[in-house]
């Protein structure tokens, strides 16, 4: 295949599971720097890619809109994408890849049955599969890996606008200078999605 002029990357939700999409969105802009990379996401979480300097566009969708997803559809088929990297893996977005007419389609391996025993039964056989369970961005990355993704470069970035830069800092300051401490707990569900200590 030669190299793809468009790529659109469909990962509709949650806000945790869209930033640890970032490593991905990064390295294909360096792999293809010319390209066109869009973005597929819900509206509700548009906000944490949008000043995001390696997506070219920003598609926000509003799922709970009748006939959205049929929309969406119809303007990434017209769009004509080369690739279709689809991180969401549900009904929806299979839907839209299905449709979408690119001349290469890859997808996150989820492991279905393994996460059916984890979440509804408690039974933890991932680590009796796999001796190192990879992290939600590491299979990101294996399923970008043959657009030439490095799976061991997992580092997550949020790209903040100058004016929410300048307001942050001015909070801390502000705190600083009345004692108030701040303490941050960053946590996730599944044990796949922590940050390392």
């Amino acid at each position: 295949m030669p190299e793809p002029r468009k790529i659109l990357i469909i990962r509709m939700s949650s806000i945790g599971d869209v930033i640890l999409t970032t490593p991905v969105i990064r390295q294909l802009r360096e792999t293809f720097p010319d390209a066109q990379i869009d973005f597929l996401i819900r509206r509700e979480f548009a906000d944490v890619l949008r000043t995001n300097p390696h997506i070219s566009n920003l598609i926000e969708i509003d799922v709970r809109k009748k006939g959205a997803l049929s929309l969406e559809k119809l303007r990434i088929r017209a769009t004509g994408y080369d690739v279709i990297l689809d991180l969401q893996g549900n009904l929806r977005s299979f839907w839209l890849r299905l449709f979408g007419g690119a001349k290469l389609v890859l997808k996150m391996r989820k492991n279905k049955v393994l996460r059916h025993l984890l979440v509804n039964y408690k039974i933890n056989w991932y680590t009796k599969i796999y001796s190192n369970v990879p992290s939600v961005a590491e299979k990101y990355l294996r399923a970008a890996a043959p657009l030439g993704t490095d799976i061991r470069d997992t580092k997550t970035e949020l790209h903040l606008s100058p004016e929410i830069r300048k307001a942050t800092d001015t909070r801390w300051q502000n705190w600083r200078e009345n004692g108030i401490h701040v303490l941050m707990a960053p946590g996730a569900r599944h044990f796949t999605k922590r940050w390392l200590p």
